[in-house]
């Protein structure tokens, strides 16, 4: 009976945990908001988000919403690597990434920072994860390029 309350707990808060993904980011992959795009719901933060195969490393701008932590940090190689983005705007917020020598920055990863700047919850690549499934259930291809309301602030952006 013990082994049955523990079992029981531990499944209502993974079960918590899944339908807690209150976090919501879209990415860009065009000149301008509304252009295709790449979303995602999530729940955790210290952890690193590669799109870059998602938009063909073309993430030029985002929004987002729901964020309830410290910072959402953009990178420009996968892994959270290389030039960052930081923005303090949070819950919500929205970037399109800065022009620099006649070339756009074009994000591939991002990261909410909660209580540090390293990833220790992890990597994951989003769009190739999202692929191995689409294999499996060809029907849900929208999952990669989807038509999901934007939220509706202009911010700025803190260049770090």
């Amino acid at each position: 009976m013990d082994s049955f309350i523990k079992i029981s707990t531990w499944l209502l808060v993974v079960a918590v945990s899944v339908v807690s993904a209150k976090m919501h980011i879209w990415v860009y992959g065009g000149a301008y908001y509304g252009a295709d795009r790449w979303s995602m719901k999530f729940s955790t933060t210290q952890k690193c988000y590669t799109f870059g195969s998602c938009l063909d490393d073309k993430g030029v701008g985002a929004d987002w919403e729901g964020i309830d932590r410290s910072a959402v940090v953009f990178y420009e190689e996968e892994q959270c690597h290389g030039s960052k983005y930081i923005s303090r705007l949070v819950p919500e917020g929205k970037v399109t990434f800065a022009f620099s020598k006649g070339a756009t920055w074009r994000a591939k990863s991002f990261m909410v920072w909660a209580d540090g700047i390293y990833a220790t919850k992890g990597i994951e690549f989003e769009c190739l994860e999202r692929s191995a499934l689409n294999a499996t259930n060809a029907s849900d291809y929208s999952a990669v390029i989807d038509d999901v309301p934007l939220p509706s602030n202009g911010s700025s952006l803190d260049k770090a």
